[in-house]
């Protein structure tokens, strides 16, 4: 059963999508959903690692943007922070860039509203 479950994690990651891998593996949305349900949380269990920390904050300078992002505490499962670097900047076209980044990864991520600057990490698959 691991090599099946295996096999519709990879073929939804490799569709960026769970309606295309259904087709793909002939099983319905719940069944593909319940299957892989282990391998999301062990894989995708919102974390951004350091290179995408890296890619992001590249991102971030190419567009002129005088901002960096880092992991708290080192570990990013913890959330990040936004730091400002220089010049203000809207915080939304800041997310925009960033979760645009983040999208191939299946995680986003949201400002925290109660805490400035910090931004939490979700899994699309919450």
């Amino acid at each position: 059963m691991l090599l099946k479950q295996m096999k519709y994690f990879i073929t939804v990651v490799d569709c960026h999508s769970f309606t295309e891998a259904t087709e793909q593996c002939f099983i319905s949305q719940s069944a593909i959903s319940q299957q892989i349900k282990w391998w999301r949380v062990v894989f995708m269990n919102n974390v951004v690692h350091f290179n995408m920390i890296l890619e992001i904050n590249q991102l971030l300078e190419e567009n002129n943007i005088e901002y960096s992002i880092h992991g708290v505490g080192g570990c990013t499962c913890g959330g990040l922070e936004l730091r400002q670097d220089g010049k203000s900047y809207p915080t939304d076209k800041i997310l925009e860039i960033i979760n645009g980044s983040l999208k191939n990864h299946w995680i986003y991520v949201q400002e925290n509203k109660n805490q400035p600057g910090f931004l939490t990490v979700h899994s699309k698959f919450d």
